[in-house]
């Protein structure tokens, strides 16, 4: 008898065979054992190329927060993770969610905590402080001669967050002084309050233009009040220009 070839012979495995569903759960499984993983490298990676370690090298450049590379983050640990499953949708939007939960609660370090004070003078200077907190919630505190006397509450937008931020980059408050006092009686004492990075300053201006401190100074007080909104709960604005 002639043969003109061999069918090759296929093993048939015993038991039931694994479904589509099956296979989906099975990648969820892997890919969530991975994405703890995997998102802690990237942060890691990510932190080390946006921390001192940029600043150090190159004193002039100013990284880019992290906050703002979300979408980046994000997209490239769901390319990496998921990106061969079609089955796995869920996991995805799960995994997009955590990695961007760690990503903005980095970003908040990043983002400053401000309080600004501004006191009375021999006078009717407006009397009040002012506090804006990395997630862009405003507490107002009116004391004298202010439109709203005892606390107010508000917020602003994530870009106002970021231009508060650009403005206290700008003002470099750590690298400054603790106090700027002129020699001038009955003016309004200023007081700014920075948090970043678990780090705190705190500068005291009283008229610290006549003795050398930066405008960048007066110009993040006033990015504060104009950023934060307070004029509507100031009853003398013409005293926030100088």
């Amino acid at each position: 008898m002639e043969h003109h070839g061999t069918v090759p012979h296929r093993r048939r495995r015993c038991g039931p065979q694994p479904t589509p569903a099956d296979r989906r759960r099975a990648d969820d499984l892997t890919v969530g054992r991975l994405a703890p993983v995997v998102t802690g490298l990237l942060l890691a990676l990510l932190g080390s190329a946006w921390g001192a370690g940029v600043a150090d090298a190159q004193p002039g450049l100013r990284a880019q927060p992290l906050v703002d590379r979300a979408p980046v983050v994000t997209g490239f640990a769901d390319r990496v993770i998921t990106g061969r499953s079609a089955g796995t949708r869920a996991t995805r939007r799960a995994l997009r969610a955590g990695v961007s939960s760690v990503v903005r609660a980095v970003g908040l370090q990043e983002s400053p905590h401000l309080r600004l004070e501004r006191g009375a003078c021999f006078g009717t200077c407006p009397d009040y402080s002012v506090e804006v907190d990395a997630d862009g919630a405003v507490v107002f505190h009116g004391r004298r001669f202010v439109a709203c006397v005892g606390e107010r509450r508000w917020g602003i937008s994530r870009r106002a967050v970021a231009r508060l931020r650009a403005a206290a980059d700008r003002a470099d408050l750590f690298a400054l002084k603790d106090e700027y006092r002129g020699r001038i009686t009955d003016q309004p004492q200023y007081r700014v309050e920075l948090t970043r990075r678990g780090r705190t300053k705190r500068l005291t201006d009283y008229v610290g233009r006549s003795v050398g401190m930066p405008a960048t100074v007066t110009d993040l007080e006033l990015a504060i009040d104009e950023i934060a909104a307070t004029r509507a709960c100031v009853t003398a604005p013409k005293a926030l220009s100088r």
